[in-house]
């Protein structure tokens, strides 16, 4: 995961259908960081069955999870197999689907 070494932060989620707001609370959106141990998610409530979706600047999918989120935070590892440097990130739950970027 050489592509975070040099970097570390909290990644922006941005939903896809901003008008699909029904329920949203900002407890309820995940939060997103990295550094160079990998990914690290985490939410102030229990957010069930969550696909997480992490895909390389060339589109190619580095990790594809199913996971619940709370509090306690979750890491994810990412494989370093064409050195990328820009990376997408997708969490699809409850009818709705967040992303962001991170490098």
């Amino acid at each position: 995961m050489s592509g975070l070494y040099a970097q570390n932060g909290n990644v922006q989620l941005y939903e896809s259908n901003p008008k699909d707001k029904e329920g949203t609370h900002r407890n309820d959106v995940p939060v997103v960081n990295y550094d160079e141990d990998g990914v690290t998610l985490s939410s102030d409530s229990l957010i069930s069955n969550v696909a997480i979706i992490i895909k390389d600047e060339n589109g190619h999918v580095m990790c594809n999870e199913q996971t619940t989120l709370s509090p306690v935070e979750k890491v994810l590892f990412v494989p370093d197999e064409d050195e990328s440097h820009k990376y997408t990130i997708e969490l699809v739950y409850d009818k709705k689907t967040l992303y962001g970027y991170f490098e």
